[in-house]
C-alpha cells in the first residue's frame, strides 16, 4: 500500500476513534448528570431535610459520605456544572475533529455552516418588541 494512503486513512480512522471514545464519554457524562439531578430533586422535595441540616448519605465516585443536607445539595450543584462544562467542551472537541474528518475527505465545504452559536439572550432583550 502507498504510504500516502496509508497515512491518510489511518488520520481518519484515529480521528474517527477519538469522535467514538468523546460521544462515550458524553454519555457516561450525561448518566451522572441525570442521577444528580434525581437526586437534587428529592432533596429538594424533602423540605425537613434541609430545613434541620440533618446529615445524609452522599455516595461520591467510590465511596459515601454522611454530610450536611445543605451541604450535599451544594456538592451536587457544583457537580452538575462541571458535568455541564465538560459535555461542553466535548461537544465542542467532536465538532473539531469532525471537521478535520471532512478537510481530509475534501469535503469541507459540506460543514461550513455548522459553525453557528445561538444568539445571547442579552443581544436579543433589546431587539424584543413591548406588546
Amino acid at each position: 500500500m502507498d504510504p500516502k494512503v496509508k497515512n491518510y486513512l489511518c488520520n481518519i480512522e484515529q480521528l474517527a476513534e477519538e469522535v467514538l471514545t468523546e460521544k462515550q464519554q458524553i454519555i457516561d457524562f450525561d448518566k451522572k448528570r441525570q442521577s444528580n439531578h434525581e437526586s437534587l430533586a428529592k432533596l429538594t422535595k424533602k423540605k425537613k431535610l434541609l430545613e434541620n441540616n440533618r446529615k445524609i448519605w452522599l455516595c461520591l465516585g467510590d465511596f459515601f459520605m454522611k454530610v450536611e443536607s445543605k451541604k450535599a445539595v451544594e456538592l451536587i450543584k457544583t457537580d452538575q456544572k462541571q458535568f455541564d462544562s465538560e459535555i461542553k467542551n466535548l461537544n465542542t472537541s467532536i465538532k473539531k475533529k469532525s471537521q478535520e474528518i471532512f478537510k481530509l475527505q475534501g469535503k469541507a465545504n459540506l460543514v461550513a455552516g455548522f459553525n453557528l452559536k445561538p444568539i445571547d439572550q442579552n443581544i436579543t432583550r433589546p431587539l424584543k418588541l413591548d406588546k
